[in-house]
């Protein structure tokens, strides 16, 4: 008896196994990403705050700029492409925006563009220009072709309504930025995209003494983020911020502060 109540039970797991078998092969492997870290999501940029390359078997920053766009232009071919030294990107209504490598004017040093990200939602491309002197990120409003130069990689809110960038170079005057996002393009009658700007900057600081990092949404209205110093030659200040959006606009204060060696 205690074999025939069993039986049924057996039969069902073993089925139950087939099933989710039979289940996980019919799911396409998901593609291999290159960001690093298991709180970077597919919509935050591939770059690091502080310019450390997220491939870390190169050492070569443009080699790891060019895989970065690589693994885009695999991943979204109808959105950006390149050709020899041309990277070139399509605006929804399919309009190309090209970006050509060319020697800078009164200058035998050449300006390279790659494309750092693409965000399908909210829209954007991340364009870095860089030569040997110097680098430059560029957002790219992929309904309209508004440009953009901003301090870093844009750190979007969950909602997508908002993202914070800030720089984070020894010895520089570092900026931190904070930008909202309106509402996307509309129809109208003849069935033309109209779009309008779309950005507007709610707030900006400047400081030659601290670097920001570690930049994390807490939610749509609020943000943490680490301002750092030096405190010495070898030492380094690290305070832990948060900035909040109220009725009056952003605030900041201080939750922590640590000492590094």
């Amino acid at each position: 008896m205690d074999y025939i109540g069993k039986k049924p039970l057996w039969l069902l797991s073993a089925l139950a196994l087939l099933i989710a078998c039979q289940t996980n092969q019919s799911k396409p492997e998901r593609p291999k990403l290159l960001w690093i870290g298991p709180s970077i999501k597919h919509t935050q940029p591939l770059w690091n705050i502080d310019n450390s390359p997220l491939c870390p078997d190169l050492a070569d920053t443009q080699a790891c700029t060019r895989r970065i766009e690589t693994h885009y232009i695999t991943l979204y071919p109808q959105q950006c492409a390149r050709n020899g030294n041309i990277l070139t990107v399509y605006l929804r209504t399919g309009q190309p925006l090209a970006y050509e490598d060319a020697k800078k004017t009164g200058s035998a040093d050449t300006a390279r563009y790659n494309l750092l990200a693409y965000f399908p939602d909210p829209q954007y491309y991340l364009i870095r220009e860089a030569s040997s002197a110097a680098q430059s990120i560029t957002l790219v409003d992929a309904l309209n072709g508004e440009e953009l130069q901003i301090p870093h990689v844009p750190f979007f809110s969950p909602d997508k309504a908002r993202f914070v960038a800030a720089t984070n170079h020894k010895g520089q005057n570092n900026r931190i930025e904070i930008w909202t996002i309106g509402p996307p393009a509309f129809e109208i009658a003849n069935q033309h995209t109209e779009t309008a700007r779309r950005l507007t900057r709610e707030w900006a600081g400047e400081s030659d003494t601290w670097r920001f990092s570690g930049i994390e949404w807490i939610d749509v209205r609020s943000f943490s983020l680490t301002r750092k110093r030096s405190a010495g030659p070898t030492d380094i200040v690290g305070e832990t911020m948060r900035m909040a959006h109220s009725s009056t606009g952003w605030v900041g204060n201080l939750v922590g502060a640590t000492l590094h060696r």
